[in-house]
């Protein structure tokens, strides 16, 4: 009996150490965002990627298994077998997805999402592009690629999906996602002790407020918002939280920022209508005129509004518990009227005193970022400030300067959000941006105030010379010139066309010289007191003669090309033209150049960055072959000094060929014809082993003059 016991323990034990370990992967099972490899832990492992139990017949494992097609499900089944033992199957599905994008900022109510607090939208699947569309419209068929930040200042839908591109060209989405954004400006809201029919007010516990943020609703009460309470009479939070009270029979409708009705529904629970609901839509309300609590109980229910301070919602219930706060209403405070003068449009005689007032209060405070300036015409970029500034009493500031300005012309005056401190109601409020425009037309003075060409100004022709006044001009034109450094002297006269080809404006003096300058040089022009009057008083006149300079320029030409002026060389591997004036770029990215028997050579352009009054072209392999070599450069742009902001520095160079030499040796005895590098014939056909004499010969296949 004792051996029988031994042996069968042999056997158990034996079974045990020979059954086969199933195989182990090295990464779970589940969704992933990014390619990776799984690799398998055992011996003699066999797998399936079909679904499929393993066989002999399946894939044996030698390395690691890649996951890396977006869009695919994989499901791996594996068993190690040896010693003719299969170890159980074991199996893991791993699926390979585009990441959905992730918004920065979620769904809620918001004053604006710019600058810091831009939207940003990022995929955890690296290399994918993000597509949105900001008006709720499906981004996949009408989507912008994302390429930074967003801003969002009015109230939309915004959409996103990401993408990879397969191998086959095939865009493989991630799913769509989705975030509303209400913007509402902030506002201010006081404590009131009553209900006014039509008014909007906040529901309000401390620092809570009751707001019906989401747009489709099916059974949810009314969300607490975090909003500001100062000192308990005052709280700022948005517009959109705001709700309507609206008499009817009974009581009010109160109806959220969707305008839709707030009701009790069969489930008790707050909830939205678009339409007035039949039942559970009206609300009676009784303020405590001290503290401005209300009760808000709905007609048909008996259920009372009350925020849960457990769950952080306002709900209705049945009794008000110490978990429970009956809300305060607050209602919102008017903008006050900010009165400016001179007013917005009017016409002035100068320009040297603005002054703001509000009656509820108002102060001055200038930041590093805002302040109040004034621009000059249509110059909005370049912002002056006022000399003084100065609180004239509690409801007036006073803004001057030290010298009036008299010249014709638009002036717009700016006094950006947040430069003013109102005070409505004992409270500070900041302002909103405000902006007035007016025109000074000052006719007791007669001035010129724009011309072109200016004194100093540069130019490649002289033809055209336009002056504009502050107001309508009669010309004297007699003896108007325009003389060269030399003395010649080129007649003007009074042209009805301007500079630009339009009818001359009744305030302009356009004039026209009899032949177009275009001599390189320095040329000067006296506008004469006695030139121009004002049409409405011959008297007036400009206050004293105004003299011009002005300098004509040479077009842009090539000067030379390479550095060798007799265009004859040895070989060339690089072309390069010389200008008259700095030129910063230019539109060609190659010349071909082209030899005596037709053949083309590509010189690709050396590119720089740098100002440079020169342009390199380059070839991997030089011209060595003798004979005359030529290219031509066809109407050439060329960005000219300062020119990446200004159209007018763009000239173009007019097509040009140009031809060089390549040189052919004066003496090729060192040719040997037995070379095998080197076949000489002459004209007949016959090889020749030396040249001895001067002519015409074929080496290598190519015709050379050898003197």
């Amino acid at each position: 009996m004792r051996k029988v016991y031994t042996l069968l323990l042999f056997v158990a034990m034996a079974t045990t150490i020979f059954a086969q370990v199933a195989p182990t992967f090295s990464t779970g099972e589940g969704t992933y965002y990014n390619p990776f490899s799984i690799e398998l832990s055992g011996n003699a492992i066999y797998y399936t990627l079909d679904g499929t139990a393993p066989t002999k017949n399946s894939t044996k494992y030698t390395g690691a298994i890649s996951i890396d097609e977006f869009g695919t499900t994989t499901t791996i089944k594996a068993a190690s077998f040896a010693n003719d033992k299969w170890s159980e199957v074991v199996t893991a599905t791993y699926e390979l997805k585009v990441a959905t994008p992730e918004f920065s900022v979620k769904s809620g109510v918001y004053e604006k999402l710019t600058n810091t607090d831009a939207l940003k939208l990022t995929t955890a699947t690296t290399g994918a592009t993000i597509y949105y569309n900001d008006r709720g419209a499906d981004p996949i068929k009408e989507g912008s690629k994302l390429y930074g930040a967003l801003s969002v200042l009015t109230t939309k839908t915004v959409k996103a999906v990401a993408f990879i591109k397969n191998e086959k060209g095939e865009k493989i989405y991630s799913n769509v996602a989705s975030e509303y954004y209400v913007i509402s400006p902030i506002a201010l809201y006081y404590s009131a002790n009553e209900i006014t029919d039509g008014n909007k007010y906040i529901m309000n516990c401390d620092t809570k407020v009751a707001s019906s943020f989401f747009e489709n609703i099916e059974s949810s009460d009314l969300n607490a918002i975090e909003t500001t309470n100062k000192k308990g009479k005052y709280i700022e939070t948005n517009e959109f939280n705001a709700f309507t009270f609206t008499s009817v029979a009974g009581g009010y409708t109160i109806q959220d920022g969707y305008n839709r009705y707030i009701y009790l529904n069969d489930n008790n629970k707050l909830n939205a209508s678009n339409s007035k609901p039949a039942t559970g839509g009206v609300w009676s309300v009784s303020i405590d005129k001290s503290t401005s609590q209300a009760t808000i109980t709905n007609v048909a229910k008996n259920k009372t509004i009350a925020y849960d301070t457990k769950n952080n919602i306002f709900g209705a219930y049945a009794s008000i518990t110490s978990e429970h706060k009956l809300p305060a209403i607050y209602k919102g405070i008017e903008y006050p009227t900010i009165t400016i003068t001179p007013a917005d449009g009017d016409t002035l005689s100068e320009f040297s005193k603005f002054t703001v007032t509000c009656e509820n209060g108002i102060s001055y405070r200038e930041t590093n970022k805002a302040y109040a300036y004034y621009n000059v015409g249509y110059d909005y970029s370049n912002k002056k400030e006022f000399d003084n500034i100065e609180e004239i009493d509690d409801n007036t500031i006073e803004f001057t300067l030290d010298e009036p300005l008299k010249s014709k012309d638009d002036y717009r005056i700016v006094f950006p959000a947040n430069v003013f401190t109102l005070a409505p109601d004992g409270i500070a409020k900041k302002n909103k941006e405000i902006i007035a425009r007016y025109t000074v037309e000052n006719k007791e003075i007669f001035e010129l105030t724009y011309a072109n060409p200016d004194n100093k100004d540069v130019t490649d022709s002289l033809e055209y010379l336009y002056f504009e006044f502050n107001q309508a001009v009669k010309s004297n034109i007699t003896n108007a010139v325009i003389t060269d450094k030399k003395g010649n002297q080129y007649t003007l006269s009074v042209s009805e066309i301007d500079s630009w080809g339009a009818k001359c404006a009744e305030n302009a003096l356009c004039l026209k010289a009899d032949k177009v300058i275009t001599i390189a040089g320095e040329y000067t022009f006296i506008l004469k007191k006695e030139h121009v009057c004002a049409m409405e008083n011959n008297a007036l006149t400009i206050d004293k003669d105004i003299t011009y300079t002005f300098t004509v320029e040479e077009p842009l030409k090539i000067s030379g090309i390479t550095s060798n002026s007799s265009n004859i060389y040895d070989t060339v591997s690089e072309i390069e033209f010389t200008f008259n004036k700095p030129a910063l770029h230019s539109s060609i990215a190659e010349i071909v150049v082209t030899d005596s028997n037709n053949e083309k050579y590509i010189f690709t352009k050396v590119t720089t960055e740098e100002e440079t009054t020169s342009l390199k072209f380059t070839t991997a392999t030089p011209l060595a072959n003798g004979g005359t070599y030529s290219f031509t450069i066809d109407n050439a742009v060329i960005y000219c000094e300062n020119a990446n902001s200004d159209m007018d520095e763009i000239e173009v160079i007019p097509e040009t060929t140009f031809t060089f030499i390549v040189k052919f040796p004066t003496s090729i005895e060192s040719i040997n014809a037995e070379s095998e590098e080197t076949a000489i014939y002459d004209l007949t056909g016959r090889r020749v082993e030396k040249i001895t004499a001067a002519g015409i010969y074929i080496i290598n296949n190519r015709k050379q003059v050898v003197k």
